[in-house]
């Protein structure tokens, strides 16, 4: 059913009186599969009464993309299909440790571990087509992984593609390696007390130091004992001390700074299963949303676009685990626990036998593909708009607790949205019931708005924001994604806290500030969907603050061009880590081995055992001892010593961390500036009213305030299976 923006409301609270879960029903009522520890998780989904119902999923077809899985264990017997899986999809086995990597494992057994087999316990769908695609954590991956095709790898052998995986860019540095200052504090910031132990993973731990009675303020070199008080303190009581915590991030990365790293081919692998698969109703996306918030991470970090279902991870209590990732672009959250619980799932463990799942955002997203897989059992003509309209529409909203949660507001169509939940805790009864009557959006609709040259100054001061407007008219559509694209220059910009207010005026909070990021993309993309029912006519405010005051370096890299170029996604910061540049001996002797050609003739060729006459078998053999050649290709690091741009300068050259150079021969004339910025807003027509053929603008042209910009270019576009025709006007 389509849904309006007075009665979406009306629907949610229908839908949540129509899924009252029956308070007696546990597993056992349903499977003979012993173990039950994650009753606490079923009746929190309210997924009982679709069990009741007879739904279990039966022959949807979902990929797991992750370390391999074990499609041999019992809880997946006859339901793995290898031919939908990639060339490379076994859970991997490491000869030395006599083990196996069990986390693609564990998540396929969270989805679909089988009932009613006497093992383990049971999966949120026990009926599904599980595949594989090891793209993450073993040694030998498949090809997929090296070009992100793996998303849109054969599109016809799956309808959900669950990904419990992701890029961390900004690593919290090791314990040990951790120095300190408090920035201009003369007593301690430090205001949670948890008492004198703390638990983790369900283990208690005792004599943990609080800041404030082994730290000096002020202090300039603070002890040992302090710097360890502190690092531990803020991983474990990041929510509720994050005024604190949040000023001393730049000194808890590692590096000092990072750099969020390209994912164009990753999204673009995506749009195409989003556009193509299904019979181009739409490959449904599932991704964890992280488990990085004490590192003040958030999912715009890494914005794979529209298609994909961002899930974050709530405790036994309800409550945000104090990991998970949050962000405007999280579309609702599942249970996996938190680091005091002690219940776990009980998972299948690869190799055989049966084990506890962790915590962790890997755990809870695969309990949504569960759930989605649900719905297309009862609907198959779901496209994955209608998933993720189903899904915001139906989710229980969470009242937090644990500290003020300030991203939580009711939109203009009177959902409820928090960056910690999303739309709220998954509610399986409430959304198979939606979907059994639910009446598709129809085609998709897109509009957008833009201004150009806008050089605003972005000031180095957190109390003075910079803002500017977008007005949309004549647009009869509801909102369902919103994404902005953004032209900046900024030398460290993580630190900038950018929101988006909509002409109801609710307020997406994109990015946090206080993280030390200094990307320089030629364009920024960030995604929203706390607008979604909304009407988009009116106006958009967009406004930015930098909360931290200076920069990291005076640094800007030239290496994003070198790379976009190149095709890769490694940024400085990933090379940094893996210190490519740092050993000139391994440098020169890779170098020698590129000149003379091992990538076509010993990589690609069985490991350099059996090679043809491009290449001397020996050099070949020798490409493969000295670790250059990785399951028959070349290793990408590698690949990036042949990168240079235009003018000749080389990728080692580009990154500043490196002693490159800069956008700029002087780095002093390097501005912080919004250079411009795109509204793109994708929704499903209003069906009371008629679509223009195009929109017609009504703003003022540019201010010359410095706060303010407003709109010189809007389009009224149709979009339909990926196609935009688009009608522009300029004023």
């Amino acid at each position: 059913m389509s849904i309006s923006l007075s009665s979406s409301l009306s629907l949610l609270i229908i839908l949540q009186c129509l899924g009252t879960n029956p308070v007696d029903s546990t597993a056992a009522s349903f499977f003979n599969d012993p173990d039950v520890v994650q009753d606490w998780i079923f009746q929190m989904i309210n997924i009982y009464p679709v069990w009741e119902k007879g739904i279990f999923g039966k022959d949807i077809r979902i990929r797991v993309n992750d370390e391999g899985v074990d499609y041999r264990h019992v809880e997946f017997q006859n339901r793995f299909d290898t031919d939908a899986s990639c060339r490379v999809f076994d859970a991997y086995f490491d000869e030395r440790t006599r083990t196996y990597r069990n986390h693609g494992t564990v998540v396929a057994s969270i989805i679909g571990a089988g009932g009613n087999n006497a093992q383990c316990a049971v999966g949120i769908a026990p009926e599904v087509i599980l595949s594989s695609c090891t793209v993450v954590g073993a040694p030998v991956l498949d090809l997929t992984a090296r070009d992100h095709s793996y998303p849109s790898y054969k599109l016809d052998g799956i309808h959900i593609s669950h990904n419990s995986l992701g890029n961390i860019p900004c690593r919290s540095k090791q314990q040990a390696d951790m120095t300190i200052t408090f920035p201009n504090s003369n007593r301690c910031p430090f205001t949670h007390r948890p008492g004198s132990f703390f638990s983790f993973n369900g283990t208690l731990f005792r004599g943990m130091e609080h800041p404030c009675d082994v730290c000096d303020f002020p202090s300039v070199e603070p002890t040992a004992a302090c710097t360890t008080a502190v690092f531990l303190h803020c991983q474990f009581y990041f929510e509720v001390d994050q005024e604190a915590c949040n000023s001393l991030l730049d000194q808890f990365t590692n590096g000092g700074e990072c750099s969020f790293q390209s994912v164009a081919t990753l999204r673009s692998s995506v749009e195409k299963g989003g556009t193509l698969g299904r019979n181009e109703k739409g490959v449904i996306y599932v991704y964890a949303s992280g488990n990085n918030f004490y590192d003040g991470d958030n999912s715009n970090f890494e914005n794979l676009g529209r298609f994909p279902i961002l899930v974050g991870a709530v405790g036994k209590d309800g409550q945000h685990s104090s990991y998970s990732t949050g962000g405007s672009s999280v579309l609702l959250t599942a249970p996996a626990g938190d680091f005091d619980d002690v219940d776990r799932q009980t998972v299948a463990r690869a190799g055989g036998g049966c084990e506890l799942a962790g915590d962790g955002t890997s755990y809870s997203s695969p309990i949504v593909s569960g759930v989605i897989a649900l719905m297309l059992q009862v609907n198959p003509d779901l496209t994955w708009r209608d998933v993720q309209g189903i899904l915001a529409t139906t989710s229980e909203p969470v009242t937090h607790t644990v500290f003020q949660d300030e991203t939580q507001m009711r939109n203009g169509a009177g959902l409820v949205h928090s960056n910690l939940y999303g739309f709220g805790i998954v509610n399986a009864m409430a959304a198979v019931t939606a979907a059994e009557t639910w009446e598709n959006y129809g085609p998709e609709r897109l509009v957008t708005a833009q201004v150009n040259n806008l050089d605003l100054t972005i000031t180095d001061d957190a109390n003075t924001p910079i803002s500017t407007r977008l007005e949309i008219t004549n647009a009869p559509i509801f909102v369902e994604n919103v994404e902005i694209k953004l032209r900046i220059q900024h030398l460290t910009r993580g630190h900038l806290q950018i929101t988006l207010t909509s002409p109801d005026g609710t307020v997406s909070e994109l990015t946090p500030g206080f993280i030390p990021e200094n990307g320089q993309d030629a364009e920024w993309i960030l995604r929203t969907v706390k607008s979604w029912g909304e009407s988009p006519e009116g106006t958009w405010t967009l406004s930015i603050v930098d909360k931290v005051p200076g920069d990291l370096s005076n640094c800007a890299d030239k290496a994003v061009r070198i790379m976009e170029r190149g095709r890769h996604i490694f940024g400085c910061n990933s090379m940094e880590v893996v210190q490519i540049f740092h050993d000139e001996a391994f440098m020169e002797t890779a170098q020698n081995f590129l000149d003379l050609g091992i990538e076509e003739g010993c990589c690609a060729c069985n490991s350099g055992l059996f090679c043809d006459d491009t290449i001397d078998t020996s050099i070949c053999f020798e490409a493969v001892r000295n670790g250059f050649c990785s399951d028959g290709a070349l290793l990408p690091q590698l690949n990036l010593l042949g990168l240079q741009d235009e003018e000749g300068t080389s990728l080692r050259e580009a990154c500043c961390i490196f002693g490159g150079g800069t956008i700029y021969d002087d780095p002093s004339l390097f501005e912080d500036k919004l250079l411009g910025w795109e509204l793109m807003i994708y929704g499903h027509p209003d069906p009371t009213r008629t679509a223009a053929p195009t929109m017609v603008p009504t703003s003022a042209p540019p201010t010359p305030a410095p706060s303010s910009g407003a709109s010189t270019l809007k389009t009224w576009a149709l979009s339909t299976l990926g196609l935009v025709f688009s009608f522009v006007v300029i004023c």
